[in-house]
């Protein structure tokens, strides 16, 4: 019992600084529920009798639960995306000019290569290697001398930050529908 109390004791005691770390992970509405869920593992852990550093335990339940949370939003939103643009497809008019969705094509795809080209060097080289290429984390650590957790790192941050620079499909597409004919003539130019 008194370990139980020693562990929500440690988690009272660096609320504040828990806080402080799993903010830098998942937006700030987020914060509280990764605390609250933290608190919880930690009040129903059972094996505590091997807990050495209470605190460095509860600050590692707290950033797997962060990393797990982003993990989890970026599979929904790009399952999201994945399905948005398969339902334009597939629902997509015939009637549509041919060149409006060369555009759109041309347009996302350039904007992709862009938001890659903005990711750090190794992450870049990491994503593409991953994404584009096909890898394996093992064969991307060992072509690169990196470790396997810091492949999944860099593909973690590849995937946040594109994540973020990426429109959705039906963003791009309404941005050119609205657009003036001389806007799609200049875009299909390129």
């Amino acid at each position: 019992m008194t370990l139980k109390l020693d562990l929500l004791g440690a988690f009272l005691s660096s609320k504040k600084r828990l806080a402080r770390i799993v903010a830098r992970i998942v937006p700030g509405s987020e914060v509280e529920d990764i605390l609250q869920e933290a608190y919880l593992r930690v009040h129903t852990a059972t094996s505590q009798d091997d807990i050495r550093e209470p605190v460095a335990y509860i600050t590692q339940i707290a950033k797997h639960l962060a990393q797990d949370y982003v993990r989890s939003a970026e599979y929904r939103k790009s399952e999201n995306a994945e399905s948005d643009l398969i339902e334009a497809l597939i629902n997509e008019d015939n009637t549509h000019d041919h060149t409006l969705n060369t555009v759109l094509w041309k347009e996302e795809l350039l904007h992709f290569f862009k938001a890659v080209e903005s990711l750090p060097s190794k992450c870049q080289e990491v994503y593409i290697l991953k994404k584009i290429y096909g890898y394996s984390q093992n064969e991307i650590a060992l072509k690169l001398g990196i470790s396997a957790s810091a492949v999944e790192k860099h593909i973690a941050q590849g995937t946040k930050k594109l994540f973020h620079l990426m429109p959705l499909p039906t963003q791009v597409g309404q941005r050119l529908k609205s657009a003036d004919v001389s806007t799609v003539a200049e875009v299909t130019r390129q």
